[in-house]
């Protein structure tokens, strides 16, 4: 997934690049709007993280200029700013909005609910043999028929099988174990992967352990 973080804190900006960076996200960070308009403008992103109060073009300002120019990826605003007179102005033109400080694990998961709405039905299947995940209505299937997977094991498989055949590194897959206030959930990777295995046991997928690297959904 590609991403355009638009922030003038450095610090906050740095943090919230690095940490996508660690999921196997692509991260282009700008410090005022009109830097973040001209990438919006030059380039193509799948998400965009904008701060409502920027310097040269607030955040609003930058977001109307993207959809009047045709640009109708999914933006989440980001600010300090929570009041629910601020909340409103937001949402009628950003597709969603978190107010600051915020956890990691909470912006990940807006950012997957928005590019889950963005993306469409019809781009909203992932096939990998007989294996079906479907975005959308968050549900596995193989051969046509359901598996019963767990939010967490749902949101290992899909990071796998986004990058199917390549591998994602252990820090990346532990980044979907944190829950929404920044602690590690109980269950660990290694707990989560065992149970997905055995239960893709009838899929022509098989999750796959690269010494030192991560892990692989690779495709049989």
């Amino acid at each position: 997934m590609k991403v355009l973080l638009v922030e003038d804190n450095q610090l906050l900006g740095r943090s919230v690049k690095l940490g996508l960076e660690e999921l196997g996200w692509i991260v282009d960070l700008a410090s005022d709007g009109e830097e973040g308009l001209y990438l919006a403008q030059n380039s193509t992103y799948d998400i965009f993280l904008i701060d409502r109060m920027l310097p040269k073009l607030t955040g609003i300002e930058v977001i109307g200029k993207m959809r009047e120019g045709g640009i109708n990826g999914a933006a989440i605003i980001i600010t300090a700013l929570g009041t629910t007179s601020d909340k409103i102005s937001g949402l009628e033109i950003a597709d969603d909005y978190i107010v600051k400080p915020f956890e990691m694990g909470e912006l990940v998961a807006r950012m997957k609910a928005v590019y889950r709405r963005s993306i469409g039905k019809s781009n909203a299947l992932i096939e990998c043999g007989n294996l079906g995940i479907n975005l959308n209505e968050q549900s596995v299937s193989v051969n046509g028929e359901k598996l019963d997977l767990t939010a967490k094991e749902f949101d290992l498989l899909e990071s796998l099988a986004t990058r199917q055949n390549h591998v994602c590194s252990r820090a990346e897959l532990s980044g979907l174990l944190y829950s929404f206030n920044g602690e590690p959930e109980s269950n660990s990777l290694d707990v989560l992967l065992g149970r997905l295995r055995k239960k893709l046991q009838g899929a022509t997928v098989e999750i796959v352990t690269v010494r030192s690297k991560g892990f692989m959904l690779r495709v049989e």
